[in-house]
């Protein structure tokens, strides 16, 4: 039996009896490639599972956490428009949206009118958002080096280089069907 699961907190997934019943409804479909992506979200899920933990903890979820997380490494002090950090994440727009308006509520960031132009908005970390975020971010990163320890340094680094190869050619053939 082929069953991902090996992080706290993530559900096991029986791959071949999923397989088996694709098999029956679908006998059409191939259904080779479900182990490995399987195996590839459990294992992203596993990764962050002791870290969004820690987020939860925090008040915060992925999403909000990854959009702190740009306006911390820009560190602006004029501040950030929406656009450029839908930009730096892979979240819509309307997401962006959606996570800045929970981070305004919970003081976290603040948004203000461009003063050259006032249609333009611009984010920008609280202070006391600035500071419970240096105080999570170790604790996180630290989270999520601990899950991936199970990988040597050179097991990590083939890792990254095979999933680069998967997701560069996918981003290629995207573009390429993108009119």
């Amino acid at each position: 039996m082929n069953v991902h699961q090996s992080f706290t907190g993530v559900r096991p997934v029986d791959v071949e009896r999923v397989r088996d019943q694709w098999a029956t409804a679908r006998p059409d479909l191939p259904t080779d490639h479900l182990p490995l992506l399987t195996a590839l979200q459990s294992a992203a899920a596993g990764v962050r599972a002791e870290a969004n933990a820690l987020l939860l903890q925090g008040g915060l979820n992925r999403g909000e956490f990854d959009l702190l997380c740009v306006l911390r490494r820009l560190d602006a002090a004029e501040g950030v428009t929406p656009a450029q950090l839908t930009a730096s994440t892979l979240v819509s727009a309307a997401g962006t949206t959606k996570r800045l308006a929970a981070l305004e509520q919970h003081d976290w960031i603040t948004r203000t009118a461009a003063p050259r132009d006032r249609r333009k908005i611009l984010i920008r970390l609280t202070p006391v958002g600035r500071q419970r975020l240096d105080a999570l971010l170790p604790q996180v990163f630290d989270a999520e080096r601990r899950a991936l320890s199970r990988l040597s340094d050179a097991e990590q680094v083939t890792l990254r280089d095979l999933l680069d190869r998967v997701t560069s050619d996918h981003s290629v053939e995207a573009r390429a069907r993108t009119p």
